[in-house]
């Protein structure tokens, strides 16, 4: 559990320390297509659309393992298909993030940063509960996979344990995402009255 922690502790910072360079080039630059136009709209809704994706996957992920991932191997709903499925939603979220931005790059930009950082922290979680939980981890992880899903193995449990306080803090953490929206309009409209001045145009 120590090693989770420090492990998580370690991922928000490096994700922190990240976001800081990540602002700074989102702040100078903007999509090629004008704020208005149907093309800028679209990659904007698209990514609209993943953030609610991210959220409403993280907090059905919790209704599984919330408060539970230290304690024991779920394997049931998200789990029984995909092995991260909160790091998955999460870099879904950070790409629609970045799309919010109405850049296909600098979605595409946002969600290869943050799944890189997931599967490093996913690597070592891995070797922690391999050494935790023995030989039923080492068959899930040869039977389910890392990052892709693969519905055909999905399977759900007759009955879920939901703890009401952990589904309510997954979903509020994960509602930040959310805050992409108004910050990208408002920062578009800055932008295009000349407040802020813009250095790149990127597709």
């Amino acid at each position: 559990m120590i090693v989770l922690s420090s492990t998580q502790a370690m991922r928000r910072a490096i994700l922190a320390i990240m976001a800081i360079p990540v602002a700074a080039v989102l702040a100078l630059t903007h999509s090629v297509a004008n704020t208005d136009s149907p093309t800028h709209l679209g990659v904007e809704v698209l990514g609209w659309t993943l953030i609610g994706f991210c959220i409403v996957g993280r907090t059905w992920c919790s209704l599984y393992i919330g408060g539970r991932k230290n304690e024991t191997l779920v394997r049931h709903g998200p789990y029984s298909v995909v092995r991260n499925p909160l790091y998955l939603f999460s870099t879904i979220g950070a790409t629609g993030i970045g799309l919010a931005s109405g850049s296909i790059v600098v979605g595409l930009a946002v969600g290869t940063i943050v799944a890189i950082v997931h599967n490093a922290v996913i690597r070592r979680e891995e070797r922690f509960l391999s050494g935790k939980l023995g030989e039923k981890y080492e068959r899930y992880l040869a039977g389910v996979p890392r990052w892709i899903p693969k519905i055909a193995l999905w399977r759900d449990a007759d009955l879920v344990t939901v703890r009401p306080t952990r589904v309510a803090i997954t979903f509020l953490d994960a509602a930040w995402f959310a805050v992409a929206i108004p910050v990208f309009e408002v920062l578009d409209r800055l932008q295009d009255v000349g407040f802020i001045p813009v250095i790149a145009l990127l597709p």
